[in-house]
């Protein structure tokens, strides 16, 4: 029996020699790993929880999600009362499916004119109402203003939803107030124990006031809450959606769920180690130094990332992989992983993988070998695609987006990472 026919199964050893090298090695991943991971501080492994990776933040008992219309005059064009826009069809779908959440306490508000405490609707009252696009109109949006007044009664079980166009039109067209926005936000998310993701969407947009029809015009669904309830409240909001964006801010992603896969590319000097809590596979261990470099595919769930943030050729100039033992390189990245191996495809499928990372490993000089990878956050480029520093007729634009971004920017101004642990792999030498 030679080597290769041994590599696949960590459990099968095929000398007495091997066995008791073997099991020294998997007591001391034991008890560096306990099926945990390491974190090098100033090149010293450190204990974690298991790859940390697997431990997503879980949302515990009932919590309140409010969801607030903005019904200023620019909005009424979303609401058709003889043809169902995409606006209504998607804003009813979000409340009523929200609405039926067993752990949620739902209420709707209208947010109509400036200086007026945001009004109670009623779902069905709601659904007439957005049918016939016949709310309480509003004369200006004054952005601060409506967060000021959806934020008045936040508590860390409160989740709020404001569903607006964000066109900031505070009323006296000063131009002063378009550029004082970046710091009104700001001051309203700077150190609050809130944080924010923004949704664009796009829908058809008719024009009441004269002829003409904008088939693309953008609108927002802002979620404004606790981190780990706005990451709830956002997958159960996008369920529903088809095509959109998004950017979030105070709201580290929790780290994603990966695996190496040991078939895809296997390797022959060293054992695929897996850790028995998840079944998943992060590191190698005995490795001879025979092979070098490793390839390791890498097949990891992504899809909790901002879709501009999921393409492969942002995540080619944007990643970060570390390694102080050695020399790591990317070869590809690569969307839907698929593999031949019933092992392999069993963990794309238990993963829900989106993503395949493939890397090349090389000149590992240390015993214990830590890889780190996470990926660098910048500015989408929609963001300033979909900004207009002036009133857009057209409605193809929002005017004064990117001064609203600029602002929550100000206010989370210590987010250069993605992910909120870097993904982690391990490789042992055989120091014999």
């Amino acid at each position: 029996m030679n080597k290769r026919d041994t590599l696949f199964n960590c459990n099968y050893l095929f000398s007495t020699q091997k066995f008791f090298a073997t099991l020294v090695a998997g007591l001391m991943l034991l008890h560096v790993w306990g099926c945990k991971s390491t974190q090098n501080d100033s090149g010293d492994a450190k204990t974690n929880n298991c790859l940390n990776a697997v431990l997503g933040r879980k949302v515990m008992g009932k919590y309140r999600i409010h969801l607030y219309l903005e019904t200023s005059q620019s909005m009424f064009g979303f609401m058709l009362p003889k043809k169902q826009t995409r606006f209504q069809s998607t804003v009813w779908d979000v409340a009523s499916r929200l609405s039926n959440e067993s752990n949620l306490e739902f209420r709707i508000f209208q947010t109509a004119t400036r200086n007026q405490a945001p009004l109670p609707v009623e779902l069905m009252t709601f659904q007439k109402l957005l049918n016939s696009g016949s709310f309480q109109a509003g004369a200006q949006t004054d952005i601060p203003q409506i967060l000021d007044s959806i934020n008045k009664n936040w508590n860390k079980k409160t989740v709020s939803i404001l569903i607006s166009d964000l066109i900031f039109s505070p009323g006296d067209n000063s131009p002063a107030l378009l550029t004082q926005i970046t710091t009104d936000v700001r001051s309203r998310f700077y150190k609050k124990p809130w944080a924010s993701e923004i949704i664009k969407l796009s829908s058809e947009f008719n024009f009441r006031s004269r002829s003409g029809f904008q088939p693309n015009s953008p609108y927002y669904i802002w979620i404004i809450g606790a981190p780990n309830l706005i990451s709830d409240v956002s997958r159960r909001i996008k369920l529903g959606l088809s095509a959109f964006e998004s950017v979030t801010h105070g709201i580290p992603e929790t780290a994603p769920n990966y695996s190496i896969l040991p078939f895809s590319s296997p390797v022959y000097s060293a054992m695929a180690t897996k850790c028995e809590t998840d079944h998943n596979y992060y590191g190698y261990s005995e490795w001879d130094g025979s092979e070098d470099p490793l390839i390791i595919p890498v097949a990891i769930n992504l899809s909790a990332l901002p879709p501009a943030y999921q393409q492969p050729a942002y995540i080619k100039k944007n990643l970060s992989i570390e390694c102080p033992g050695g020399r790591v390189g990317l070869i590809s990245v690569s969307l839907k992983p698929n593999a031949k191996s019933t092992t392999d495809k069993n963990i794309i499928s238990s993963i829900e993988a989106t993503h395949l990372i493939k890397l090349k490993v090389e000149r590992l000089t240390l015993d214990d070998n830590l890889i780190s990878i996470n990926i660098q956050k910048n500015t989408q480029a929609w963001i300033n695609e979909v900004n207009q520093d002036v009133d857009d007729p057209l409605r193809k634009r929002t005017t004064g987006f990117s001064k609203l971004i600029n602002g929550l920017d100000g206010a989370y101004k210590n987010e250069p990472w993605l992910l909120a642990h870097p993904l982690k792999l391990f490789i042992t030498k055989n120091s014999q």
